[in-house]
């Protein structure tokens, strides 16, 4: 194991990979998701962070105590090539749902039942240790995009740059002996 250095791993962002599927779909496909599709990833930021409260009393300088309270998850994305035939994002911020059949429009946008509902996603960040001995996949839930930005730039291809919140946040990490085996959980 050459890229370990005192029990510590190296990661390599350009081995990572990252999935986002449509988390408030419930309808059936076959793995029970809709998967949004996109070829190439610029970079992903999953940041987990709190609101603190910090108590200081009279008879010190110095903090007393802290407590931790309401959990957001900053989710930041830059993709590229993605597929307009089934843009999950843009309808999913413009319509408020998954709907692979409806046309982003006037009428769809102002549909009643649908105008004040957010779409969400969940996003899975994958990164591979350097010998691709162990992976982590960070997994941040119920991702909403409040917009999508499209920007073009001259000799430059486009690509968005998403900005969103989560509600929740998980790791998991597998582990192999060999490349050639199968990814076990820890």
């Amino acid at each position: 194991m050459a890229d370990t250095y005192e029990g510590r791993s190296a990661f390599f962002a350009n081995y990572g990979s990252m999935t986002m599927t449509v988390a408030s779909y419930t309808g059936t496909t076959a793995n029970g998701t809709a998967t949004v599709e996109v070829a190439a990833l610029k970079g992903i930021s999953i940041t987990p962070k709190f609101e603190h409260v910090t108590l200081y009393g009279m008879e010190r300088v110095t903090r007393a105590a802290v407590a931790k309270h309401s959990l957001n998850v900053d989710v930041s994305v830059e993709v590229a090539m993605w597929n307009p035939d089934s843009d999950h994002i843009l309808k999913g911020v413009m319509l408020g749902r998954y709907d692979p059949a409806s046309a982003v429009n006037k009428t769809n946008i102002n549909e009643a039942r649908w105008k004040n509902k957010v779409a969400r996603f969940n996003i899975s960040m994958e990164m591979i240790e350097t010998d691709a001995l162990r992976k982590v996949v960070l997994v941040a839930s119920d991702v909403y995009f409040e917009s999508v930005p499209y920007e073009m730039k001259e000799n430059e291809f486009i690509s968005r740059n998403l900005s969103g919140t989560g509600k929740s946040v998980y790791v998991t990490t597998y582990k192999r002996a060999s490349t050639q085996d199968v990814w076990a959980k820890i």
